[in-house]
């Protein structure tokens, strides 16, 4: 397979992506090229990549940030069919993406610092439900 970087690179500029994730996934997919090589590209490179970044101590977090650009290249590589068989690319858990409920004090403060009319609708939504989320549930049968 050649090496379709710079073609992948070049299709997200034409995309008027931002510089910042251009240069992600630039920086992302030539250090995952790197360790692949002369590799096939298949199921098993991608399950033995993830083990070596385990292995060098990256965690659940960081793995899925190089999940998110290799599964972009992946789909680019398909439609311009320069892949024999599509990818099957890993599931991967992120730790600590559940934050807790908002205080009051907080939910306050941001209703304070919003500015329009929609963004303090939304905030009052979620504080609504922030609330109900704390509240103690009654058992059933119980009034």
């Amino acid at each position: 397979m050649p090496d379709a970087l710079p073609d992948f690179i070049a299709s997200r500029r034409a995309a008027f992506y931002s510089p910042a994730t251009i240069t992600y996934y630039d920086r992302t997919l030539r250090n995952f090229n790197n360790w692949l090589g002369i590799r096939l590209l298949d199921n098993s490179a991608i399950r033995q990549f993830f083990l070596h970044k385990r292995d060098q101590g990256v965690g659940p977090n960081g793995c899925h940030a190089y999940l998110r650009a290799i599964r972009a290249y992946a789909n680019f590589l398909e439609d311009e069919d320069l892949l024999e068989r599509p990818l099957d690319l890993p599931n991967i858990k992120r730790e600590g993406m559940q934050r807790p409920c908002p205080t009051a004090k907080e939910v306050q403060a941001h209703f304070v610092a919003a500015k329009r009319g929609r963004d303090r609708l939304l905030i009052c939504l979620l504080a609504t439900r922030a609330s109900a989320s704390r509240r103690p549930r009654r058992s059933a049968g119980r009034t």
